[in-house]
């Protein structure tokens, strides 16, 4: 079996994961995925991979 490799992330996915850290959870517009797809032009997979990278940024 062989292991699929995972394309880098777009320009779009990487501006918008920068820009959702930079919120704190509780401001954070609601619904996010709708939100993240409307203002950067995403599908809802990279909507969820920005949240997801958005949220290992946090400490």
């Amino acid at each position: 079996m062989q292991r699929e490799e995972k394309a880098a992330p777009s320009q779009a996915v990487m501006t918008a994961a920068l820009w959702l850290a930079s919120i704190p959870v509780a401001e954070r517009p609601r619904p996010l995925v709708p939100n993240l797809r409307r203002k950067f032009g995403l599908s809802a997979v990279e909507a969820v991979d920005v949240i997801r990278r958005a949220n290992s940024t946090e400490h």
